[in-house]
């Protein structure tokens, strides 16, 4: 399920819907790096753990945390999580808490409920949350240990 990815940007599929500029988007940081997609068909409960980039068009229950990476929620993703990332970006269905420790983001098809906290967080028009969120920029939230 993981894939090569060049020196190209990797564009989100399922956002293709959305405008260009508006679209998720990995960079990679290297030639080496990986992502890792979870299919829509497919049904995680437990803990999942990742020190790449992961695409979750599936459903995922249980703890994610995300050593390196970032995590992205297709719109047909469906979460329901602890989940300790650095970046999220979600477009599909999440519930459950969130903390990052650099970026959470909501796009215009979000359904998010839960408490979200981290350094910055950004909610696009559209975006449906029920939950608190806690912005500290100043937060230095614990790395999971490796």
């Amino acid at each position: 399920m993981a894939g090569q990815v060049g020196k190209s940007v990797v564009p989100c599929w399922t956002c293709a819907k959305l405008p260009k500029e508006r679209a998720y988007r990995f960079t990679p940081v290297s030639q080496d790096q990986t992502m890792t997609t979870i299919g829509e068909s497919v049904s995680i409960t437990g803990e999942v753990s990742s020190k790449e980039d992961v695409t979750i068009h599936g459903k995922v229950s249980g703890k994610i945390t995300m050593h390196a990476g970032r995590l992205l929620v297709s719109t047909t993703g469906n979460v329901r999580a602890k989940a300790q990332v650095s970046q999220i970006s979600i477009h599909g269905s999440y519930s459950g808490d969130v903390s990052a420790s650099q970026r959470v983001e909501m796009v215009n098809t979000a359904k998010v409920s839960g408490m979200i906290v981290g350094p910055a967080v950004v909610m696009h028009d559209g975006a449906v949350f029920d939950g608190t969120i806690e912005v500290n920029r100043g937060l230095k939230l614990a790395k999971p240990a490796v």
